[in-house]
């Protein structure tokens, strides 16, 4: 997964390992504040969980920390397209995309200088 993200769509595995390849996929693509996770029961026999992004507290409160985190926009896009409402789960992934893409909005886990104050 460290060499080659790319070849992996979904991994499916534990809850243990699932935390920690989250946590490996997180510090791939940028940093705490954006990997969203997902325990899924494609049965729909019990709950399915899907988890935010979250960001050490380290960071908290010091204006840095990447508010994309607190939209979450890809947990609850996620959800959204789970339970079948295809086309807002699209608007949502659009509009998120649109704010990520724009250097302006990045903060400093995305090498920018955007504030979250």
């Amino acid at each position: 997964m460290v060499t080659k993200p790319k070849i992996y769509d979904v991994i499916v595995t534990t809850n243990m390992f699932g935390d920690i390849i989250t946590d490996l996929g997180a510090a791939i693509q940028g940093g705490m504040g954006m990997a969203a996770s997902g325990n899924l029961n494609p049965s729909r026999q019990a709950a399915s969980m899907l988890s935010r992004p979250r960001i050490g507290p380290g960071h908290c409160r010091k204006g840095y920390a990447n508010p994309n985190r607190h939209v979450s926009c890809r947990s609850e896009n996620e959800c959204i397209d789970f339970l079948g409402q295809n086309q807002a789960a699209y608007a949502i992934q659009q509009a998120c995309q649109a704010v990520v893409a724009d250097p302006k909005n990045h903060t400093r886990d995305l090498g920018g200088t955007a504030s979250s104050d």
